[in-house]
């Protein structure tokens, strides 16, 4: 055999092993959690990042209530996805589907997240205008993150995925998904702020049932 031939077969094994030990390391969930752990964490971190700068220039720059309670939120939603991703971990197709509705779900949210406190925030010295100009944009791509994610886990992984929903589960949902739609087209203060909290409490309220039953 020549030398040409017996690096062939070198370079064959491998890719053989190379396969063989992908499929024991990484699972079709690691493999699409990599992808949604990546962006969310980054989004996460751009959130906080953006607050730390208000909390540096407090001085300078009013906070205000919607902005604080819309950051939160979009907190909780980041939460609340790694925790819905994680839920679905044993069922997630093994197809590029999976891997794109990810990326859309993830994108919408990194993208509401950015837009929560204003790159330049030193400029603003009461972020409530900077609020009512981005948070029907932020409200959207939560309510849209949220259309992607219940579709495409019907669409993947059929009804039996959702087997552990109570009809109190569907009602929070509604209830949260009817508030943040709500959300995106109220222009006043104070119904705002309303709004938020409602979304606020209902996101809380399964974590703190869990406590409440230990």
């Amino acid at each position: 055999m020549s030398a040409m031939g017996r690096n062939a077969d070198i370079a064959a094994s491998l890719i053989s092993l190379h396969q063989w030990l992908w499929g024991i390391w990484m699972s079709v969930f690691e493999y699409v959690f990599s992808l949604y752990s990546l962006l969310l964490g980054l989004a996460l971190a751009h959130l906080l990042s953006g607050l730390a700068k208000v909390v540096e220039a407090r001085n300078k720059v009013r906070l205000g209530w919607p902005t604080a309670l819309l950051a939160l939120q979009m907190m909780l939603s980041l939460a609340i996805f790694w925790e819905i991703a994680w839920r679905a971990r044993s069922a997630v197709p093994d197809n590029s589907a999976a891997l794109f509705a990810s990326l859309i779900i993830c994108s919408l949210l990194f993208f509401g997240a950015v837009l929560v406190i204003p790159s330049d925030v030193e400029r603003h010295k009461d972020l409530d205008v900077h609020f009512f100009n981005e948070k029907g944009t932020v409200l959207a791509c939560i309510f849209v993150a949220n259309l992607v994610a219940y579709g495409s886990r019907y669409a993947l992984m059929g009804w039996s995925s959702f087997a552990y929903f109570s009809w109190a589960d569907w009602t929070e949902l509604s209830v949260f998904m009817g508030a943040c739609a709500a959300g995106i087209f109220v222009k006043a203060r104070k119904p705002m702020i309303a709004i938020l909290t409602i979304m606020i409490l209902l996101c809380l309220s399964d974590p703190v049932a869990t406590l409440l039953e230990k």
